[in-house]
């Protein structure tokens, strides 16, 4: 059998005459249509208990406002042009609770005096429960004579910062005292909200660099819940609410290669705004050209960085004739500064970090892997830098044996290629002739 309710339709003006002006009956499982009037508040009844529904749903329809006395999606009761002539005189919506006294319904998750004003048009059906608002105490009047009342001016719904209504209801012939308001203001200003570059945009080392290729970012932060977030950078302001959990994000546009500083600004429901300085990210979207060469400590040849080398990585470097640690052939070059250096050589991969100055040096060729003797190498260059942008691989550039052996005439040529490849020497050959 369906349940029946009742929805008594008030006017605000005290006058004994017309505290009731309407009264519908509502028979759960059809629809009601009442048209809004200024003026008026909106009382739920269920026939059965002759109270208010301890929970009701509602949401907003363009200008209407549709309840529901559970979580059926037909609407129950349709108040017509609702948010016309209610936005902005508070929460007209009220039942009667067993103390005798009028309560507000309060969207449950934002649990304030006019909550019934922030349900977004076209959104989900919000759960309200009779509850009386923390911006709201209950008063207790005493009972009015009729001189008195006609002469009580009443105004319902206007306090700022969402103040409530609550009834005091008197017994037997006894009118209804006058709603009573004690307004409460919140001046505190918003803190602790954050700001920066999603991880899913941070392709940097660790995620939470502030580096990203991606030129329009995902930025993402924490701030009071619901409140509006308006985040500056490159002197444009982007603009969000923050959802119950006090996140938000925002999808920024295509940004040119830059470090770039936010400024975040959050305003509560009550007004109250405060501004702080978000992380500063940088968008890098390519690999700055590098070079890549012979060290001079592993280079013996008979000109000055010539590429050519006795040493194979089976022996220790010997510098000013002292035999080092180690079993060193060093390839270097510069890139940019933390990039991730990967040199490939024989099938084998050698790999390094260049240092804040972008240098890189790299030793290549193992006792278990020694490089041959007679054999240029061309090594081939993957460039990772700290945005996670690659480059390459990218090959060193040819250069003959018989170039080398005649550095003198080809040494232009070998210094204009930009990956140099390198000779080794390490012996004379059977017939008395070498490079070195």
């Amino acid at each position: 059998m369906a349940k029946k309710f009742k929805v008594f339709i008030k006017s605000k003006a005290i006058n004994r005459s017309n505290d009731v002006d309407t009264a519908i009956d509502v028979n759960q499982g059809s629809t009601v249509h009442i048209s809004a009037k200024a003026d008026s508040i909106y009382q739920l009844q269920d026939a059965n208990t002759g109270l208010g529904p301890k929970r009701i749903y509602a949401k907003r329809v363009g200008k209407n406002l549709h309840i529901m006395f559970d979580d059926n999606i037909q609407p129950d009761v349709i108040i017509e042009n609702y948010f016309d002539l209610m936005l902005g005189m508070g929460n007209e919506v009220v039942g009667l609770s067993a103390d005798g006294s009028l309560h507000q319904y309060v969207v449950e998750r934002v649990m304030h005096a006019e909550s019934i004003e922030t349900l977004v048009d076209g959104g989900e059906a919000e759960s309200l429960a009779m509850v009386e608002s923390n911006n709201t105490q209950m008063l207790e009047v005493p009972e009015l004579s009729d001189d008195t009342l006609a002469l009580l001016p009443i105004v319902l719904g206007v306090a700022a910062g969402g103040a409530g209504i609550a009834f005091a209801m008197g017994g037997g012939d006894k009118k209804p005292a006058p709603p009573v308001y004690v307004e409460t203001t919140d001046t505190t200003a918003p803190t602790g909200q954050t700001g920066g570059i999603d991880t899913s945009s941070d392709s940097g080392d660790s995620n939470r660099d502030g580096m990203t290729r991606t030129p329009n970012p995902l930025f993402t932060g924490a701030a009071e819940a619901n409140a509006l977030v308006e985040v500056t950078i490159n002197n444009k302001t982007y603009s969000t609410h923050a959802d119950n959990s006090g996140h938000y994000s925002i999808q920024l546009d295509s940004l040119l290669e830059a470090t770039y500083t936010s400024s975040i600004k959050v305003t509560d429901a009550a007004g109250n705004s405060s501004s702080v300085n978000g992380s500063v990210f940088t968008i890098d979207m390519h690999v700055e050209d590098f070079t890549g060469f012979l060290s001079h400590l592993s280079d013996s040849g008979a000109f000055v960085d010539d590429g050519i080398t006795r040493y194979t990585g089976a022996n220790p470097l010997v510098i000013n004739d002292t035999a080092e640690t180690g079993y060193n052939v060093i390839y270097t070059g510069h890139t940019e500064a933390g990039a991730h250096v990967t040199i490939k050589i024989d099938d084998l991969l050698y790999s390094g970090q260049a240092d804040q100055n972008g240098i890189y040096a790299i030793a290549i060729g193992t006792p278990e892997h020694p490089l041959t003797d007679h054999t240029i190498y061309r090594p081939i260059i993957t460039i990772t830098d700290v945005a996670g942008n690659t480059s390459g691989p990218q090959q060193a550039g040819e250069f003959t044996e018989a170039q080398f052996a005649d550095f003198a005439n080809n040494q232009e040529l070998y210094n204009a290629l930009v990956i140099k490849p390198f000779l080794i020497d390490a012996a004379l050959d059977g017939g008395g002739q070498g490079f070195l």
